[in-house]
């Protein structure tokens, strides 16, 4: 069950800020943010998120830069910097060796992404340290794409890439943390389209 608190990775801002309405969850995420505005839901993110914006995704945006998109979403954003304790932690994250679940000898072995790591020990570093017991990591990854630095370990169905007898204690930790989609709990009526105002504190 989703509570007051969230964790966005980066695909999830990417797809608010392009304003793709065909895009899966686009209308979700539309909802997430305008509760966020209205107090009724706090959206955490790792700072790591704004060096993953480009000038692109801005182009036919409301927001000119991502100035602008972080001055319009105030302080319904909180931003988390990775603190050494953090970068420790997603270094022990990525070293962990994954099994592909379709294929177990496969011609490369995947990792885990630096920014993803970065972006799931901070999301865990806000439950544990900052005492947000209910927090929710949203992505979008789900490992089908590809990026800059090849194919890795998604964030949707990370514990499918460690089988349980091979987790390392950072592992555990993270495939205990409650990570999915950004599907809002509470389904629209058919046919009923929601529409968000850009305009600060709509």
């Amino acid at each position: 069950m989703i509570g007051k608190n969230l964790f966005w990775d980066s695909c999830v801002f990417i797809r608010y800020i392009t304003r793709d309405e065909k895009a899966p969850h686009y209308t979700d995420i539309c909802r997430f943010v305008s509760e966020a505005k209205s107090g009724k839901r706090q959206i955490f993110f790792s700072t790591i998120t704004l060096a993953e914006f480009k000038q692109d995704h801005f182009v036919g945006s409301p927001f000119g830069s991502a100035k602008d998109f972080l001055d319009d979403m105030g302080s319904a954003c909180i931003p988390i910097e990775p603190n050494p304790n953090v970068m420790i932690a997603a270094s022990e994250l990525r070293s962990a060796r994954s099994t592909n679940p379709g294929d177990p000898n496969p011609p490369t072995q995947r990792s885990i992404a630096t920014p993803d790591a970065i972006i799931m020990t901070s999301c865990l570093f806000a439950k544990d340290h900052l005492g947000i017991d209910d927090i929710v990591l949203h992505s979008t990854d789900e490992g089908k794409g590809k990026n800059w630095y090849g194919r890795s370990v998604p964030i949707i169905g990370l514990e499918r890439w460690f089988p349980e007898a091979t987790r390392t204690e950072m592992v555990k930790r993270i495939c205990s943390l409650p990570r999915e989609k950004p599907i809002h709990p509470e389904p629209t009526l058919e046919g009923i389209v929601h529409h968000v105002d850009f305009r600060r504190g709509a």
